[in-house]
C-alpha cells in the first residue's frame, strides 16, 4: 500500500492495477488498505490500460510480458523475493521505497536500445519457458 501511496503521489502517474480474471475483483481490492484504494484505477484486461511508461510489481507473468513489449520494468523491494531473478538476469531493476521516484525517473529514462536488449534476454533464453511455466506450476496457477 505504500508503494502505492507514493506511486500516486508523483506527477503525472496513474496507478492501475491489473487484476487476475481468477480471483475476485473485490478481494484483490481489499488487500489494499482503504484510503489507498480510490488510489487505483482497476483494469480487468491489457486492452483497459494505455501502454505505461513504467511498470512496478513484486512478481507476476505480467512483468514479463511488460519486458517483452519494451516497457521498464521495477520489482518492489519488500520481503518477497520472487522478482529477484528479474533483476539478476538484467531485465529488472530495484524499487525501493526510499528511493522511489529517483527509481521510476531512472527507469523512464531507459533507451529504447536497453529496453530491446532487456527483452531479447528473454527471447532468446532457452529456459524461459520451461521457467515459467514451472514457477506457475508451484504456484497454483497451472
Amino acid at each position: 500500500s505504500e508503494y502505492i501511496r507514493r506511486l500516486a503521489g508523483l506527477k503525472d502517474a496513474v496507478v492501475y492495477l491489473k487484476i487476475r480474471p481468477d480471483l475476485n475483483v473485490d478481494e484483490q481490492r481489499g488487500a489494499y488498505d482503504e484510503d489507498v484504494r480510490p488510489l487505483l484505477t482497476v483494469a480487468k484486461t491489457l486492452q483497459n490500460v494505455p501502454k505505461p511508461s513504467v511498470v512496478c510489481g513484486v512478481y507476476s507473468t505480467f512483468l514479463y510480458d511488460m519486458v517483452l513489449a519494451h516497457v521498464p520494468v521495477l520489482v518492489m523491494k519488500t520481503s518477497m523475493d520472487y522478482g529477484e531473478g528479474m533483476i539478476k538476469n538484467g531485465i529488472a531493476d530495484t524499487l525501493a521505497l526510499d528511493t522511489l521516484e529517483e527509481d521510476v525517473r531512472r527507469a523512464e529514462g531507459l533507451t529504447e536500445h536497453e529496453c530491446t536488449a532487456r527483452a531479447e534476454r528473454i527471447a532468446s533464453s532457452k529456459n524461459f519457458e520451461t521457467t515459467l511455466l514451472d514457477e506457475l506450476t508451484a504456484r497454483g496457477v497451472l
